[in-house]
């Protein structure tokens, strides 16, 4: 389904339902439909033309493989910003920026700016496996801007190192000083 200009989608699961919702400078739809998980709320972007988009929401998003968000991925080109709000081990989610992931060895949303990780209280992040994706990123001519990084309310009970990050990224906003562990 084409929505032309059409800039930004929000996508949020939670309680056997997706809402998603297109915005852009011509307006908004919102869109809300009962889903047998949070599998098939993210296939059903690939529904829509997303080419246009340059900001992607994703709220309490779960997954157990990368492959379905790559392939929601995959259509955005000019996508530059990605927010992960509460996700359910988000390692796995942004792993399908991995250019392991396509096939062809083309670089995943080459034009991304910004990766937006917001954590709920109990959330804990392997700030090593995201290193990892953002130096195969970096591989490929493709170094992300920057990386924040947001604890919830109650804050994360961990405290990762995020110098390996800061190896692979130019900017990392981040709860945690660099070096602390």
């Amino acid at each position: 389904m084409n929505l032309p200009g059409f800039t930004a989608v929000y996508l949020a699961l939670e309680y056997g339902k997706a809402d998603i919702k297109f915005s852009g400078p011509g307006g908004k739809v919102w869109m809300t439909t009962r889903v047998d998980g949070n599998c098939l709320a993210l296939k059903l972007l690939s529904y829509f033309d997303t080419s246009n988009t340059e900001r992607l929401e994703i709220r309490r998003g779960r997954s157990q493989t990368s492959d379905l968000l790559h392939r929601a991925l995959l259509p955005m080109q000019d996508l530059r910003t990605l927010v992960l709000t509460q996700c359910k081990d988000p390692h796995v989610l942004i792993h399908a920026l991995h250019p392991s992931m396509s096939s062809s060895g083309a670089v995943i949303c080459p034009e991304l700016e910004e990766l937006i990780i917001e954590l709920d209280f109990s959330e804990v992040i392997d700030i090593g496996k995201v290193a990892e994706i953002m130096a195969a990123k970096a591989s490929r001519g493709v170094k992300l801007g920057t990386i924040r990084i947001v604890r919830g309310y109650r804050g994360v009970h961990i405290q990762p190192d995020v110098s390996e990050l800061e190896k692979h990224v130019s900017h990392v906003e981040s709860p945690w000083p660099s070096g602390q562990q």
